[in-house]
């Protein structure tokens, strides 16, 4: 057939220097056979041999019958009974090692349903990007992690000991920003112990005075206990901590004999309590006076509440106080925690206070992780539908500690996130972004009434909004109406 049209009239009235028609037929060639679009060089070696002495229809011939045409047409039919959005789960999981957020997963569903890349050419491109990732991994020796600097969470600042000491120059010619002042609950704080505050303890003789000076000064006073957990450490903050008890009798100190994770500290931490709501309190971070009084009186105002967790202040220096890292206005800006966002943000990582009861419901904290395992506890929650409350008061400050075990450069951290990740994607994503766009679509006219006038190219988050303002307005006009009859 080919050979038929190829020496008919009509084409042997086109002219033999017609480029842009064969470069556009080699594009669509590829496309059709090869499931990938052609690159530069491909039209360049094909417009060649096409110059000399090969004709159009055994350059298709060729292309149509190469090894890559049957592997790719052999490929295809895999992936035919799948979403674009499982299509793209089922292949990056492996490459990235861990689970995909939703903002991911629309972003390549996109690309895939408007045409911009086959599923061949995006199972290419990303094996091409994971082999190129790794390639230059294992060239620096392994991940890179700078522990003197750091993106604040929420935004895209970068916070090095450069734009640290601009701030702390600035501040002191200019003077810092006035922090506004927040509404908080009230708490009647009762004689009995209402927070257990749990504090692991290994080589931390450098900040033991300074943390036990800050949190014996919290606003809680007597309805709190400190229980320290210590890791077998080799310095002498016993020491310290004993002189501490003799003035607060609140402090729990229990020494092991031998080392310990972190993540087992706590889990001793919390057998060992007595309160209500338990918080973890690094040796290395500081809180504001009024920090666990602020927390346990949200959780007893709002009882639907599991966790409660706060935007931070960030510190280079560990010898500020409160007050001094406050004016240098380096703070977080957490989103609220839901299960979307938490596979972009661990929010309640840092000083957060949850009910006791949760780990009689959800387990203790994993101590097979060395760096993730709150991640994991917080995620591990989220999957039975735990609530999380995030507080507006800026009432703890974070040290971005270069020998602390998130931030060292051999971390762990980011490994085990991913693995975290992996393990919880698919339980805290909701099935919807999986589904076919028309499944979509048919659902969403079910939830109002009445078919919705969307867009062909319209994605999963416009449609649930266009959905969203049709029920605000089919709500309204039912509200007036019955308020005229």
């Amino acid at each position: 057939m080919l050979l038929d049209m190829y020496e008919g009239e009509e084409t042997k009235s086109r002219k033999a220097s017609d480029h842009k028609a064969i470069d556009d037929a080699v594009r669509l060639t590829y496309k059709l056979c090869l499931y990938r679009s052609a690159t530069e060089d491909d039209v360049s070696f094909w417009q060649g041999l096409l110059a000399k002495d090969l004709s159009f229809p055994e350059m298709l011939l060729a292309i149509g019958d190469s090894k890559e045409a049957r592997y790719s047409g052999y490929l295809s039919p895999l992936f035919a009974e799948l979403s674009d959005s499982h299509f793209c789960s089922y292949v990056l999981e492996p490459f990235y090692s861990r689970g995909l957020s939703p903002r991911e997963l629309m972003g390549w569903k996109k690309l895939l349903a408007e045409g911009q890349l086959s599923r061949i050419e995006f199972l290419r491109q990303s094996f091409m990007n994971y082999a190129g990732a790794r390639i230059a991994t294992e060239a620096a020796g392994g991940l890179v992690h700078d522990p003197s600097t750091t993106t604040i969470m929420g935004t895209d600042i970068v916070l090095s000991s450069e734009s640290w000491q601009m701030r702390a120059e600035r501040v002191e010619r200019e003077g810092g920003a006035e922090e506004p002042t927040y509404a908080r609950p009230y708490l009647a704080k009762p004689d009995l112990t209402l927070v257990s505050a749990i504090a692991s303890l290994y080589r931390g003789e450098k900040y033991i005075e300074r943390f036990l000076d800050n949190i014996t000064s919290q606003s809680l006073d007597k309805s709190f206990e400190l229980i320290i957990v210590d890791a077998a450490s080799p310095e002498n903050e016993q020491a310290v901590i004993e002189r501490y008890m003799q003035s607060f009798p609140n402090i729990r100190y229990k020494r092991m004999d031998y080392r310990i994770g972190i993540y087992d500290a706590w889990n001793v931490g919390v057998e060992l309590s007595r309160g209500k709501y338990l918080t973890n309190t690094n040796l290395d971070d500081l809180r504001r006076r009024d920090s666990l009084e602020i927390q346990a009186a949200t959780l007893e105002s709002l009882p639907f509440v599991d966790v409660v967790y706060q935007d931070f202040l960030y510190t280079l220096d560990s010898e500020l106080n409160f007050e001094e890292v406050e004016r240098l206005g380096f703070k977080s800006h957490l989103p609220i925690v839901t299960p979307a966002n938490i596979l972009r943000y661990n929010s309640p990582h840092n000083a957060p206070m949850w009910r006791r009861k949760l780990h009689d419901e959800v387990g203790f904290f994993d101590v097979s992780l060395k760096s993730a395992g709150d991640y994991e506890f917080w995620m591990r929650c989220l999957t039975k539908g735990k609530i999380f409350y995030k507080i507006n008061i800026p009432h703890v400050v974070y040290f971005q500690n270069p020998d602390g075990i998130s931030t060292r450069p051999n971390t762990r951290g980011i490994e085990e996130g991913h693995r975290v990740m992996r393990q919880y994607a698919r339980s805290l994503i909701s099935e919807r972004f999986f589904s076919d766009d028309r499944i979509f679509r048919t659902e969403l006219d079910a939830l109002t009434g009445k078919a919705l006038d969307l867009d062909p190219q319209i994605d999963f988050y416009d449609m649930a909004q266009v959905a969203l303002e049709n029920l605000s307005r089919s709500s309204t006009s039912e509200s007036v109406s019955g308020a005229a009859t």
